[in-house]
């Protein structure tokens, strides 16, 4: 027998059909531990901002890391944003043909 002419299948372990399609799970994936993550930062912002009781580095410190959270946030769902709908877009115009 010569098992090296048989034919080998394998199996998509991810479930994606598209890098698309990857790319939006990966997005997601990463939104899921990153996002509770921010959140605690942004509290952690706010506290910031109450003990800092007039200092004015301590103000300027907690601005600058609300500034960086909200960057941060706003990056990841834009990005989320912008995959999905290249993705939804794209899914569109091939079941169309």
């Amino acid at each position: 027998m010569n098992f090296f002419l048989e034919a080998a299948s394998v199996e998509n372990p991810l479930a994606v059909n598209s890098s698309m399609e990857f790319l939006g799970k990966l997005l997601g994936a990463v939104m899921y531990f990153v996002i509770p993550i921010l959140g605690l930062v942004l509290i952690l912002s706010g506290l910031m901002f109450i003990f800092a009781r007039g200092n004015k580095i301590k103000i300027r410190r907690a601005i600058y890391n609300l500034t960086y959270v909200a960057l941060a946030i706003a990056l990841i769902l834009g990005s989320y944003m912008i995959i999905t709908v290249v993705s939804n877009t794209i899914g569109a115009i091939i079941r169309t043909k």
